[in-house]
């Protein structure tokens, strides 16, 4: 079967496993769950899971911050929002100049304290950049990256409420390492970027994520989950 799929065209191949993954994983109902953000930049959450309290990161803006204003808008907590792309930077940081509720940092997530390349898309007209250099392409940008727990231990936060993250491939490496540290944010939103080994993400999802979370959306590739309590 797998090298049946392997040879279906990758744009193809990536519809087809798409629809897929709301079948693989079923997702429990929640009536409180709504999607916030533009069309193109939109996620699921459990909005009776968060409060004006609520500790919120959102790693991966590009040139879109609709989910993270219309969080603040409808729950009314801080944002605290991440990437080192500088089309980004220069997209946000206006913005959280202008909010006091949306907190920008130019850095990346990643498993441990650094600088890391950050590889070009392959069309010129995308904004995000890879750490796993997804598109295989030869231009790159180097820019700080940390590590969940040390920008939790930074800012003075001692838990997650709501982990959102859409950073191009190194969602793998974020989460194993902020499991591994004992942080289990109480939501979990990820893109799971593609192209990817579908079984790899799968194997991800069941052995690493599931062992923690139940899943209680599944659209397209993006996913919640929320925490077995």
């Amino acid at each position: 079967m797998l090298r049946k799929i392997k040879s279906i065209p990758r744009r193809i191949r990536a519809h087809t496993l798409t629809r897929w993954n709301a079948l693989r994983f079923p997702a429990i109902k929640r009536t409180d769950m709504k999607f916030i953000g533009n069309p193109n930049a939109k996620w699921p959450v459990l909005l009776d899971e968060l409060n004006d309290q609520s500790v919120i990161y959102a790693a991966g803006v590009g040139e879109d911050v609709s989910f993270d204003l219309g969080l603040i808008d409808q729950v009314g907590c801080d944002v605290h929002a991440f990437d080192p792309t500088p089309r980004a930077c220069a997209y946000a940081e206006p913005i959280a100049a202008e909010n006091p509720k949306f907190h920008f940092h130019p850095w990346g997530l990643w498993s441990s304290d650094t600088t890391m390349k950050f590889f070009a898309p392959a069309n010129s007209e995308h904004v995000s950049h890879s750490i796993l250099n997804l598109q295989e392409q030869d231009d790159f940008f180097e820019a700080p990256c940390r590590k969940v727990s040390t920008i939790m231990n930074d800012l003075g936060h001692t838990h997650i409420d709501l982990l959102k993250i859409d950073i191009e491939g190194a969602e793998y490496e974020v989460i194993d390492s902020l499991f591994k540290s004992d942080i289990f944010p109480r939501l979990v939103c990820i893109e799971f970027d593609q192209p990817y080994p579908y079984a790899k993400t799968v194997q991800f999802i069941q052995g690493t994520i599931l062992q923690h979370y139940q899943v209680y959306c599944v659209d397209g590739w993006n996913f919640g989950f929320i925490r077995n309590d």
